[in-house]
């Protein structure tokens, strides 16, 4: 994970963040449409039902478009650090979602996990932003923290939304 944010910030401030998503979102898909017709014999899954392409572009769309986009931001304005760490909130948030949205029962060890989880990242960060405050780095600090949680959220959204789309048996694959 720490190679991958460090490749995406570098490219992301010579070329910008959304240059370097989009690219990367083509060269996914092409390496996906191969991997399914190998292993599923089809480039696509057209055994798929309207709803469940529907779940599923809808998760693409949150979780690869727009979190992404995000995260790769948040790497352009205040490095790799803090915007990784955000992602760790990915499972916290994930459950609040299911549990909202599709009733899931939150038991006391995972929420006792959230607690936890949710008590080390604002730690991590309140630490961190004193000294970027401080250095008249606030604009770009902040708004780089709320890309980082923009994207933590954009992920957990897309990945709730993905196993409605993928409810049953279906190919995880597809």
């Amino acid at each position: 994970w720490a190679g991958s944010g460090i490749f995406f910030s570098a490219a992301g401030k010579k070329v910008g963040s959304m240059s370097i998503n989009r690219i990367r979102l083509l060269l996914a898909l092409i390496l996906f449409l191969i991997t399914h017709l190998i292993f599923e014999g089809s480039l696509i899954p057209l055994d798929a039902s309207r709803e469940r392409w529907f779940w599923l572009a809808l998760s693409g769309i949150v979780g690869l478009i727009i979190s992404d986009s995000l995260l790769f931001q948040a790497y352009v304005l205040i490095g790799v650090r803090i915007p990784v760490l955000t992602m760790a909130g990915v499972p916290v948030i994930s459950s609040i979602i299911a549990w909202i949205f599709l009733g899931e029962r939150l038991s006391l060890g995972v929420i006792t996990g959230i607690v936890v989880a949710i008590s080390g990242i604002m730690i991590v960060v309140a630490e961190r932003g004193e000294g970027n405050l401080a250095s008249g780095n606030r604009r770009n600090y902040i708004l780089g923290i709320l890309c980082g949680f923009g994207a933590a959220a954009g992920q957990a959204a897309g990945l709730v939304l993905a196993k409605q789309g993928m409810a049953g048996d279906y190919s995880t694959l597809s």
